[in-house]
């Protein structure tokens, strides 16, 4: 009895790390650039948190059939949006005591600088409010607001609410809005 060995069809190992190798530079390529692309820089962060939660908020108020408030607390730089009760509404102590993030929350970061921030015409920076805190009402109109961001490298950012409809809008052009 004679055995003969049949050689089988396989890859062989130097095959195999080769193709290992290049799946990982690949990798190695791909994944810190997909990283970048995912992180947003400082201001642009903040615009769309800033604007994602005035929508947030509006919708929060047509949706519920009850005002809505969209809060930024100046101390911790923390976006939220809350849904307010009747009772609520009326009492100012208990709005404070609800300060506590519900729904949608987010975090303005500390390289930006608040150049303005007005609600119902009256500077809440120079005033050394605690909080800036805009009312959505169910028929979609709102209080007023203005926000002006500026960036560590000088680039600026104006998001302002129209009172009538409650929506946000954007301008980047800071001499539209920087006048003296």
């Amino acid at each position: 009895m004679k055995f003969t060995f049949q050689r089988a069809a396989a890859f062989t190992l130097l095959e195999l790390m080769m193709v290992l190798g290049i799946i990982a530079i690949c990798f190695g390529v791909a994944v810190p650039a997909f990283v970048r692309s995912q992180q947003r820089a400082p201001l642009q962060q903040a615009v769309h948190d800033l604007m994602e939660g005035l929508k947030q908020a509006r919708a929060t108020a047509i949706l519920t059939g009850s005002p809505a408030d969209f809060v930024l607390r100046l101390e911790d730089r923390t976006i939220s949006v809350q849904a307010v009760s009747g009772a609520e509404a009326e009492n100012s102590e208990t709005r404070l005591a609800n300060a506590a993030p519900k729904g949608f929350t987010a975090q303005l970061s500390d390289e930006l600088n608040l150049e303005l921030l007005a609600v119902n015409f009256r500077d809440v920076l120079a005033a050394n409010d605690e909080e800036a805190r805009v009312r959505f009402q169910p028929n979609g109109t709102c209080d007023e607001f203005t926000i002006v961001l500026r960036s560590p490298d000088n680039q600026w950012r104006k998001i302002s609410l129209e009172l009538v409809t409650g929506l946000a809008s954007l301008e980047v052009d800071p001499q539209r809005f920087l006048q003296p």
